[in-house]
């Protein structure tokens, strides 16, 4: 895979951490813990996907290869 397409796919992640993050902030607070996490599974799935690409891919950049398994492993956020 061209270094342009694995950087492409490391924005992706990011966008799509970020759209995740803004739609956790926006759960209504009375909203039942059952849904609420129906619901974080459902706007986390796109980045869960697009790490688990990209930890598939003989990608050589160790630094996506760290973004991509910080969010597998719910570290994302602490270094942001």
């Amino acid at each position: 895979m061209r270094n342009y397409d694995i950087a492409s796919l490391a924005i992706s992640l990011h966008q799509a951490a970020l759209t995740a993050k803004a739609a956790i902030k926006a759960i209504p607070e009375d909203t039942s813990v059952d849904i609420e996490m129906k619901l974080i599974d459902a706007v986390s799935a796109p980045a869960f996907e697009i790490s688990e690409r990209i930890m598939a891919l003989p990608v050589e950049s160790e630094t996506i290869r760290a973004r991509a398994a910080a969010w597998l492993d719910g570290t994302y956020w602490h270094s942001r």
